[in-house]
């Protein structure tokens, strides 16, 4: 106790100890309470802040209105003192004024701006440009200020055009309207169109499926036709055979001319069936013949391509070609050879190391002079062969080429034949002249064979005439008969083009079935059309309806310019700046002071001779308790009465204070008692480290790894915590929680403090003895 007497008493009574001790009582006052004076409220005050506006909008039209969204921007912000507007004619005036700091914003609405916002509804629409400029060198609080300021700005002149288009929008609501009505109208008239496209479509589904059954008769007609053609033929065959006998009988008659009498009426009979087999074999010629002329055209035609042919066969490089197909035989050869010997290489080459080795294995070499060769062998440079693939194919492919003997027999082969095929255009005219002679003779022959017919009749009375007719039919006869066995021909070809014919009816009946099968499926379609056409202009007339009865007014315009309305709920609102820094910077204050008072306070040296460590800690400890209140009472104050700092609870805030400032004390008296100023130059760089790492301005999330790592090591991360309780939350199981830490922290440094006094005391009664 006496020691703790001697320590006040020489406070008291010393002048230098006294008044520096007084004057560190204000220390954190001063700190706190000047700086939190300063920056208490400055977003309220943000009136104070000038900013230019520069207006250059032109102004536009929208759908028949009139659109100056820049100057009616500028009538709001007349409105508004949120800022201390300066509207600027120029914006070189403007961007003049914010480098000589005369403006820490510049609000810019470019001349196109209302005409940009009348674009919403163009293919490309543009967006309206609000340009601002700031200065952050100057002022960087300043320019965040500003920025925050043009967020919101641009918040309201997008409501406020948004709100233009809704009226335009709910405007043309009447219009939509009307057409829908007239939509539905139409979707009436295409529900009655379709009511007649599916009886049209019952009929041509009636009407096809009669097609299809006329098709099937045509298919089953077209198949007895073919299958009459048999007779058809033999009726022909029989025609040509009957010609046959019919002129042997004529050879006869006219050898036995004089047994005529007798056979008179067996020759009426036959000239009558001769007479209409003429007439059947005169209606199919003309057919024939224009096939035959058709053919003699095709040849002259073809006369040309001939020509062409032989031309190529008479060429030069043919010629050259003959007479190279020795070398050609000897080239083919060649190749053979060289792929050869190109296949040996690749061996040889691929086979080199080994045969090398095993020559080297099997001499008569020491084991060091083999290992010798052989590393030098390994040493080699491999002898790679570039790709040869390619020449390869090509060699290959030369020994492909025909023989010389080949290309020469095909050529002798070609001209041949082209010499064969050159007589065709002659042999197909020759051809076409006699199909002309013969139909020139058949007619002939049926009027003589109608003639020879008049004249057997009166045979009895001309037998002379006979006999010359008779004459002339022998000679007729053997025309009609070449012109019959040609009929057969033609017949023949008749009867393959009938079995196309009957193909290509087969193919028509089915695909008459499809479209039939077809037709159902569009009467079915046209069905579920007129149902839908009919839904449609329900719901259309419904659409009208309802669109026709909207009526918007000024509030539907601002419910879709401004949808979404946002309601903060805090549990404590948080007035100002000043408030949200106070625990940062109170707990600053209060451990600067701590630190003042080591300096001025003798951490150390007893004022007397200590009987034990508790006595010489306590004379020290009893001036740090009785500062360390003040302090954390004087700077309480002054935050609480001075500055209106509201707090949840006014005497847990002074105890938890006074908690926070005997903490630091026992913390840098340990620092400063066993270290002296190193330790107080420690306790500086403690104190820098907690401004960076007990988050007390930005979230800790926010900083380095390295501040996030010793946050929950450093005691002011506890003290600005409970502050916050405090101020904010009321949550006392948390700031007590905060308080224990903190407690815990103090009574360790106290107790090391302690031990390093007793073993000073040990120390000194060491020395005395």
């Amino acid at each position: 106790m006496n020691l703790i007497r001697n320590q006040w008493k020489d406070i008291v009574t010393s002048k230098k100890l006294l008044i520096p001790i007084f004057a560190v009582l204000f220390i954190p006052l001063i700190y706190s309470g000047v700086f939190l004076k300063a920056y208490w409220d400055p977003y309220g005050t943000v009136d104070q802040l000038p900013v230019a506006v520069v207006n250059l909008d032109e102004g536009s039209h929208y759908d028949g209105k009139t659109l100056h969204v820049g100057d009616d921007l500028v009538k709001e912000l007349k409105k508004n003192d949120n800022f201390k507007w300066n509207f600027v004619d120029s914006e070189e005036k403007a961007l003049k004024g914010l480098n000589n700091e005369d403006y820490y914003l510049v609000v810019e609405i470019p001349k196109d701006f209302s005409k940009n916002a009348s674009t919403v509804l163009d293919k490309h629409p543009k967006k309206s440009n609000l340009k601002y400029y700031t200065n952050p060198g100057a002022n960087y609080a300043a320019s965040q200020i500003a920025n925050n300021a043009i967020i919101k700005l641009k918040d309201s002149v997008s409501k406020e055009v948004t709100k233009n288009y809704a009226e335009v929008i709910f405007d043309n609501f009447k219009t939509i309207a009307k057409g829908l009505d007239q939509a539905s109208d139409g979707a009436k008239k295409i529900d009655d169109g379709t009511k007649d496209a599916k009886d049209g479509s019952n009929k041509l589904k009636e009407n096809l499926a009669k097609l299809a059954e006329g098709t099937l008769t045509y298919s089953e007609g077209v198949h007895q036709f073919a299958g009459k053609m048999g007779e058809l033929n033999t009726g022909i065959q029989s025609l040509d055979s009957g010609l046959g006998q019919l002129l042997t009988g004529y050879q006869t008659i006219d050898q036995k001319f004089g047994e005529l009498g007798t056979g008179i009426d067996t020759l009426t009979e036959g000239l009558n069936t001769s007479r209409e087999g003429h007439q059947q074999l005169a209606s199919k010629m003309p057919q024939f013949t224009a096939g035959i002329e058709q053919l003699n055209n095709k040849a002259q035609s073809f006369s040309e391509k001939i020509e062409a042919v032989e031309k190529v066969l008479s060429s030069p490089e043919l010629a050259n070609l003959e007479k190279m197909a020795p070398k050609l035989d000897q080239v083919k050869k060649d190749a053979k050879t060289f792929s050869t010997k190109l296949a040996s290489l690749k061996e040889a080459l691929s086979n080199r190391d080994a045969k090398v080795k095993s020559i080297i294995q099997n001499s008569s070499m020491t084991d060091e002079e083999k290992k010798a060769a052989m590393d030098q062998l390994d040493s080699l440079p491999k002898i790679e062969l570039p790709d040869l693939s390619g020449l390869e194919q090509s060699l290959a492919a030369l020994q492909e080429l025909p023989d010389a003997s080949e290309v020469q027999s095909a050529v002798a082969s070609a001209k041949a034949q082209l010499q064969q095929v050159k007589q065709l255009p002659k042999k197909t005219e020759q051809l076409y002249t006699s199909t002309v002679a013969i139909q020139n003779a058949i007619d002939q022959m049926t009027s003589g064979t109608n003639k020879l017919y008049q004249g057997a009749l009166k045979l009895q009375t001309g037998q002379g005439q006979l006999q010359d007719g008779l004459q002339t039919a022998n000679g007729k006869l053997d025309t009609a008969k070449s012109g019959a066995d040609k009929l057969a021909n033609g017949s023949s070809q008749l009867s393959a083009a009938l079995n196309k014919l009957e193909s290509g009816s087969t193919n028509i009946q089915s695909n008459t079935s499809k479209l039939a099968e077809g037709s159902k499926s569009l009467d079915k379609g046209l069905g579920d059309l007129k149902s839908g056409t009919g839904k449609l202009s329900d719901k259309l007339k419904s659409a009208a309806d309802e669109t026709g009865e909207i009526d918007a007014g000024q509030d539907n315009y601002n419910m879709i310019a401004s949808p979404v309305k946002t309601e903060n709920d805090t549990a404590k609102k948080i007035d100002n700046y000043g408030t949200g820094l106070t625990p940062y910077i109170l707990s600053m204050g209060l451990f600067v002071g701590a630190l003042m008072l080591t300096v001025v306070f003798p951490m150390k040296d007893p004022a007397g001779r200590p009987r034990n460590a508790f006595e010489w800690f306590f004379s020290k400890y009893s001036v740090l308790l009785f500062v360390g209140i003040l302090q954390a009472v004087i700077a309480s104050s002054m935050l609480i009465f001075g500055l209106g700092l509201e707090v949840e609870s006014l005497w847990r805030f002074y105890l938890f204070a006074i908690i926070v400032s005997l903490t630091f004390l026992a913390i840098i008296q340990l620092l400063a008692t066993t270290m002296g100023n190193p330790g107080r130059f420690i306790a500086v760089i403690i104190l820098v480290l907690q401004l960076a790492a007990s988050a007390g301005t930005f979230p800790l999330e926010l900083v380095p790894k390295f501040f996030q790592v010793i946050h929950s090591l450093l005691p002011m991360t506890y003290t600005i915590n409970g502050f916050r309780t405090i101020i904010a939350s009321g949550d006392d199981s948390y700031l007590w929680h905060q308080a224990a830490i903190l407690g815990t922290v103090a009574i360790i440094m106290m107790a090391a403090t302690t031990a390093y006094f007793a073993w000073n005391v040990r120390k000194m009664k060491q020395d005395e003895a």
